[in-house]
């Protein structure tokens, strides 16, 4: 109601292109209808309509609506994540909620990932992504993924039920009961608390002979500025070691380039250590690539959605890394996002499911140990989960 014709356009193409959406929607001008956005500036009069299930005003992003009746509301510009959450939100279902989800299968039924899960479904819960990590590795069941994240089975039953009511699984057998947490083979790192926590480290940052903590490769890669130095000297709990000189490269605004590799560590709580290693960015050193890669137990691609083709920067690295990637564990992380929001994170899932992949995606500001931290625990619980598989 009262919407400028650009911003009806931009709904319906939304509406049409989403692969994300658990009904089918269509936009009219005209009502009655099931949700009536309306400008948030209209009277509240015509907000109070009787001709639409749902009205949701149409605010200005960061500006909150005081006079506004309904909960919902739809912020400006309009990202298309978030209509699709509402839409999903507001839409009618057959389900009876979370409780009827989670009766969907016994808790011993195991299911897969066919594609990495919506947005709309990981925001639901802050341990969404790591299940779903131990998921993209192998076949799971809500009792195996109650020990994984050390999370109750009934929520783990829940996040399964959701994503059987995306299409994102496939079923196969009742799994074996799981071993207790803890008792995971002692071969790769696990991060004891469920998550990176950090210990302090000597003054050397190296491991002290007779301690009995072990050294674990990661290997950051992506871009050149996509910001791998960065995120290493995000975490790491020594001053980061890089190679870099001066950047000959006028595409990229930065004035300077890793030419070799980087490096920093970082301490799991169990005195474990981590070995981050970052690789060149740009594709002349791509024999950098395989050599840093070597014996590694995880990479993480950094893309950045501000570069023209993002898209295109992700297919250059799944194929240069495509022989990693038969062996090991990888995770995407996507910065700047929030000032560049196409493709969305839904789109880069399409991109991966088109090639067969399923691999953990999430939004990443390199500069925050927080969402760093983040990334490297989704290498973590799938490292844990391989090593489950290859347990007697």
């Amino acid at each position: 109601m009262g919407l400028p014709q650009v911003e009806v356009e931009l709904l319906r193409i939304i509406v049409r292109l989403s692969s994300n959406l658990r009904s089918l929607w269509t936009v009219s001008e005209s009502q009655p209808c099931d949700l009536l956005l309306v400008d948030g500036d209209a009277p509240a009069a015509e907000r109070q309509t009787p001709s639409a299930r749902f009205v949701v005003p149409m605010v200005a992003r960061g500006e909150a609506v005081a006079a506004a009746p309904a909960r919902r509301t739809l912020a400006r510009p309009i990202y298309a994540e978030e209509l699709v959450a509402l839409l999903n939100q507001v839409a009618p279902s057959g389900a009876s909620g979370d409780a009827a989800r989670a009766m969907v299968r016994s808790i011993r039924a195991r299911a897969s990932l066919i594609r990495w899960p919506s947005q709309v479904t990981l925001q639901r819960h802050p341990i969404y992504v790591r299940l779903a990590a131990a998921l993209s590795k192998s076949a799971q069941s809500a009792e195996s993924l109650s020990v994984l994240g050390r999370i109750d089975v009934q929520e783990c039953s829940t996040f399964l039920g959701l994503l059987e009511e995306e299409g994102a699984l496939t079923w196969s057998e009742e799994a074996r009961a799981p071993r207790p947490s803890g008792l995971a083979p002692a071969a790769r790192p696990r991060s004891t608390s469920g998550a990176c926590s950090l210990a302090s480290a000597d003054a050397s940052g190296w491991p002290e002979q007779g301690t009995g903590m072990r050294d674990f490769k990661l290997v950051f890669t992506g871009p050149m500025g996509v910001g791998k130095t960065t995120a290493i000297a995000a975490i790491s709990e020594t001053a980061p070691i890089a190679t870099e000189v001066a950047n000959a490269d006028t595409s990229v605004a930065k004035a300077t380039t890793t030419v070799g590799l980087d490096f920093g560590q970082v301490t799991l709580d169990n005195g474990d250590r981590l070995r981050l290693y970052g690789t060149p960015g740009q594709s002349r050193f791509d024999f950098m690539w395989k050599i840093l890669v070597r014996d590694a137990l995880g990479l993480a691609i950094l893309l950045d959605n501000s570069r023209p083709d993002p898209m295109a920067d992700l297919a250059q690295y799944l194929d240069g890394f495509a022989g990693a990637l038969e062996r090991m564990p990888c995770a995407v992380g996507v910065s700047r996002l929030p000032s560049h929001p196409t493709p969305t994170l839904d789109d880069y899932a399409q991109a991966l499911a088109a090639r067969g992949l399923v691999l953990p995606l999430l939004a990443v500001d390199p500069r925050r140990k927080d969402d760093v931290v983040a990334l490297i625990e989704t290498l973590l619980m799938q490292i844990e989960v391989l090593d489950e598989e290859a347990a007697p």
